[in-house]
């Protein structure tokens, strides 16, 4: 399943690492960089209002603040779609 994942995400031009397993049951798909991300936004999005506006006050405001809870950050990013 990892490799069909992989396979997906780097035929939509996705740059993907395979991190090896600490146990034979876990494997981690990595993405990295700003590219990657903002890739991943505009071809699948996040579904959780959580993390999409995580991303909209870091991409709004250049920088993200921890444990900002959810209604702090919708009124940070008040506006942004």
């Amino acid at each position: 399943m990892v490799q069909q994942i992989r396979d997906f995400l780097e035929s939509q031009g996705f740059i993907v690492y395979i991190k090896n397993p600490k146990s034979d049951r876990t494997f981690s798909i990595v993405l990295s960089g700003e590219k990657m991300l903002d890739m991943w936004i505009k071809k699948i999005g996040f579904a959780s209002l959580k993390n999409d506006s995580k991303y909209n006050l870091w991409k709004s405001k250049g920088f993200y603040m921890p444990n900002t809870p959810l209604r702090d950050r919708l009124e940070l990013c008040a506006g942004i779609a």
